[in-house]
């Protein structure tokens, strides 16, 4: 089988899991260096932690905009004042402003402590001196006034104010070296900012007192002069006013009313005038006259009138039409009608006299409202300037009360003191320090430690370009690995003593040699060469190894020394180098004189040999494929140990009269370049490369690198089993 490509496959796309797992194993590989850079910066950050002075924190917290209960405020009783973030972010700077730092000063005397004066301290720090105007000058002779400016500078680099969160609370904090004395410089500056406001709004309210007191008397007067000139216009034009309007207007409105009232009557005795003429004119009924029909004398006759008809009625049902009682019945329905028709008469002529009177009313009103018009169309003149008199007279008026009114709230806040924020949440002496933070730069640091560590890991990692795993070697060469050979014991190279089959190194011989007999289709290779890239890869030892376990297998097997520079398999095989495979090949030696036999194992041997002047010689190419194919007929296996390839240019040539190549690589130390250099030699030859064999696997650091074991081990009963057959 030719293999002539030794290129890695391409890379597999999708295994960012898998990449994962193999980055948490490299860290399990290396944990203890992450633990060891991670426990490093711990203790560090626990000295430094220790070596810094421990500073305290104190916080008080003050209510912006604090409800009023100011009896003079135009504010409801505990109504607070309207505040923004802007207003609370003026008030922080008030608080820690020069002026109230000054007073905490003198107030606590800070002045005469060394930890906020410099001037008072014997070894003085860089920025004291930089603060100091003349470091050199003597604190006795420091004026008080500098060195209360400079205690000031210090006091308010260690205080700061702000809001909390998106509230109106504004917490005002300290940090100093004692706990005690952070609480009490927290205090001061919260009361004084209180004692401060009050003082200002004390203040305000004299000033606004004085100058609103000059503002009223000129406005009374102003108010009075006002209110004259309009009376006295009032009076000169005849302009009185009832109820909020002129006598003229009111005249006006009331002949307005009684007119719409007489035009109504006017109206309706007109209507019954028609009416009761056109009854009478055409005959009618007079029942559609409503003062008929509503008149109790007409009711009473008619009445009347209908008794005699019923008398007439019955009489005439007895008596003949010249009866006496006849006539005298039809006399008096004659004179009942003549009663009804005066009554009627007398009706309409009261109908016609109401309507004349409604006319004569409804035109006597009028007159007097043409005339009332008249009169208010003169007075409107007159009106238009008292109304521009009234307008300046009710403005100065207001403007007066306005005045008056602030007078007393400001004077009621002059004797009733309050001030719009005050303490919520005094400051206490801090129980533990606020710096250093121990937990969080222990933690931070621990974490940066274990970060750092992960990155050295991974960096050794990166530099790690050695194979390790049969993963390592598909990927990178493009070939198998046959076997993963442990590191050797001399008691399992040594012939002296009892070869055990049960042990991981024979266990990885016996699984390169199974490998090496499917390593091609047909019949398994007969002739296998063993090499490698560069010297002391183990290709040596495990030639000697694998012919052992074939000859304890009981196949006739021969080992070939083809490394003429470095040979070493007499001293694997416990003898001196004598007449070999130069001595052969030269014709110098017998096949008996050059082929050894292991008595311990029964393997046969050809070493090295040495030239007649004492120097290895390249050997004849023609002969020694000769000789292989001789020995390929007396032997099972034939087994040639060759020098590295990067080393011996004859490797080539060797690797064309063998069956299969196997090429060693020293798990862990060899490069993948070298590697790889190493298998192109055999680009475009007719090498057979069986696969690769990883030598001098450790097993311990083994399972580092892959997910099981390198080994399966036996029980121990079957262990010993083992060594008995």
């Amino acid at each position: 089988m030719s293999n002539a490509h030794f290129a890695a496959p391409p890379a597999q796309g999708g295994r960012s899991s898998d990449d994962l797992f193999a980055t948490l194993r490299k860290l399990a590989r290396h944990y203890w260096i992450v633990l060891a850079v991670a426990a490093t910066a711990f203790v560090v950050a626990m000295i430094a932690v220790r070596s810094l002075t421990p500073l305290y924190t104190a916080t008080a917290e003050i209510l912006i905009g604090a409800p009023v209960n100011d009896a003079g405020s135009s504010l409801a009783p505990g109504e607070r004042q309207s505040v923004d973030s802007e207003a609370v972010q003026s008030q922080a700077r008030i608080v820690t402003s020069r002026t109230i730092a000054r007073r905490v000063v003198e107030k606590l005397a800070l002045d005469r402590d060394p930890d906020f004066n410099p001037y008072l301290r014997e070894d003085k720090s860089l920025l004291d001196t930089i603060l100091m105007r003349n470091s050199s000058e003597d604190k006795r002779q420091a004026p008080r006034e500098e060195q209360v400016a400079l205690t000031t500078e210090v006091l308010l680099s260690k205080v700061s104010a702000g809001p909390t969160d998106r509230s109106h609370v504004l917490n005002v904090q300290t940090e100093v070296e004692d706990a005690h004395l952070a609480a009490r410089i927290t205090n001061a500056f919260a009361e004084l900012y209180i004692e401060q406001m009050l003082v200002r709004q004390t203040t305000m309210a004299q000033q606004a007192n004085t100058w609103l007191g000059g503002q009223l008397d000129e406005l009374r007067r102003q108010v009075d002069a006002n209110e004259r000139a309009v009376e006295e216009y009032r009076r000169k034009h005849g302009l009185y006013e009832a109820n909020a309007s002129t006598v003229s207007d009111q005249q006006l409105a009331e002949l307005n009313t009684q007119l719409v009232l007489a035009e109504s009557e006017k109206a309706q005795a007109e209507a019954r005038l028609s009416q009761a003429q056109e009854v009478l004119n055409s005959g009618g009924e007079l029942d559609s006259i409503p003062e008929v029909v509503n008149s109790p004398l007409i009711q009473a006759l008619e009445e009347k009138q209908a008794e005699i008809a019923r008398q007439a009625a019955e009489l005439s049902s007895v008596y003949g039409p010249m009866h006496p009682r006849i006539t005298n019945i039809e006399a008096q329905q004659e004179d009942t009608k003549r009663k009804i028709d005066a009554e009627v008469r007398k009706i309409v002529s009261s109908v016609r006299n109401s309507a004349l009177t409604a006319q004569a009313r409804y035109n006597a009103i009028n007159a007097r409202l043409d005339a009332a018009k008249s009169e208010v169309s003169e007075s409107n003149v007159d009106s238009v300037e008292l109304r521009q008199l009234q307008r300046e007279a009710d403005a100065s008026r207001t403007l007066f009360e306005n005045f008056l009114e602030r007078y007393k709230r400001n004077s009621a806040q002059e004797q009733f003191k309050q001030a719009s924020a005050w303490i919520i949440s005094p400051a206490a002496a801090p129980v533990r320090p606020s710096f250093p933070p121990k937990t969080p730069i222990l933690a931070g640091t621990t974490l940066m430690g274990i970060l750092l560590g992960t990155l050295l890991v991974l960096f050794m990692e990166s530099l790690d370009r050695t194979f390790r795993t049969s993963d390592d070697v598909v990927k990178a060469t493009g070939l198998p690995n046959l076997a993963l050979v442990p590191t050797f014991r001399k008691s399992e190279l040594a012939g002296n003593r009892a070869y055990d089959p049960a042990s991981p190194f024979s266990e990885s011989i016996y699984k390169l040699h199974t490998r090496i007999m499917f390593s091609q289709p047909g019949d398994p290779p007969k002739v296998t060469m063993f090499t490698s890239a560069v010297p002391d890869e183990g290709k040596s030892r495990i030639s000697v190894s694998l012919a052992r376990q074939l000859a304890y297998a009981g196949r006739r097997v021969i080992i070939v020394d083809g490394d003429l520079r470095r040979p070493s398999v007499h001293k694997l095989l416990g003898t001196k180098n004598g007449p070999g495979l130069i001595d052969l090949l030269n014709g110098t030696s017998t096949p008996d004189e050059a082929v050894y036999r292991d008595e311990a194992s029964g393997v046969h041997a050809i070493f090295a040999g040495r030239s007649p002047n004492g120097e290895n010689m390249l050997p004849d190419v023609q002969r020694l494929r000769m000789l292989l194919a001789s020995l390929s007929k007396h032997y099972d296996t034939v087994i040639l140990d060759a020098p590295p390839v990067l080393v011996g240019a004859e490797v080539i040539h060797y690797a064309q009269m063998t069956d299969a190549t196997v090429f060693v690589v020293r798990w862990g130390k060899t490069p993948k370049n070298v590697v790889l250099d190493g298998l192109h030699q055999f680009a475009g030859t007719q090498a057979r490369i069986a696969g690769v064999a990883l030598a001098q696997v450790n097993p311990r650091l083994y399972k580092r690198y892959a997910e099981v074991g390198l080994h399966y081990r036996y029980p121990a009963r079957q262990k010993t089993a083992a060594r008995l057959q």
